[in-house]
């Protein structure tokens, strides 16, 4: 949750939208899951069928280690 994320996830929460939030610094999503989001542990959780999934990240190499995983397992 940075400079763009937060802000993004937390007008789709105050839109009334349920947040389900993966990040790599936990902590930094602390004041979603204070307004209800839940706080998942890996990537994976986040998403859900018929779902939509949104990701903020500083470039591909972070996006392709997050969903590829050392064991292939994040998703």
């Amino acid at each position: 949750m940075g400079n763009m994320g937060l802000p993004m996830a937390t007008n789709l929460q105050k839109a009334g939208y349920r947040l389900r939030v993966f990040n790599r610094t936990p902590e930094h999503a602390a004041s979603l899951v204070t307004a209800g989001a839940k706080l998942e542990s890996r990537l994976g959780g986040v998403a859900e069928p018929g779902g939509i999934l949104f990701t903020s990240l500083a470039n591909d190499q972070v996006l392709e280690q997050l969903i590829g995983g050392e064991d292939g397992s994040s998703l």
